[in-house]
C-alpha cells in the first residue's frame, strides 16, 4: 500500500506487522466470525461473496462497526448452512 492507503487505514508505513488484514474466519453456531487487524481510531465496512468470479463479486454486509485496538470481530449470520463464502473489509472514510 502507498502512504495514502496507510494512512486511510490506521496502520503505520514503516512497520510491516501493521497492516489492514484479514486474521481469521470460522464456522460457528450462529454463523461465520470474520475476524481483521484493526485500530481503534477506525470505522469499518465488511462484504461478502459467494462466487468471486461473477460480477459484482461482493456486497456489504456490515457497516459502521467501530474498530476496536488489535483486532474487530463480526459474526456474518446468514452463513450458517454451509457454501463457499468469500470476505473482505475495508475502512470507511
Amino acid at each position: 500500500m502507498n502512504n495514502w492507503q496507510e494512512f486511510i487505514a490506521g496502520t503505520i508505513p514503516t512497520n510491516a506487522a501493521s497492516c489492514l488484514r484479514m486474521v481469521s474466519a470460522s464456522q460457528n453456531g450462529s454463523g461465520v466470525k470474520v475476524t481483521w487487524q484493526s485500530v481503534n481510531t477506525r470505522t469499518y465496512y465488511l462484504q461478502r461473496a459467494t462466487n468471486v468470479a461473477v460480477p459484482p463479486a461482493f456486497s456489504t454486509i456490515q457497516s459502521n462497526i467501530t474498530g476496536l485496538f488489535g483486532t474487530t470481530s463480526y459474526t456474518d449470520p446468514v452463513a450458517i448452512n454451509g457454501g463457499s463464502f468469500f470476505y473482505r473489509v475495508g475502512v470507511q472514510r
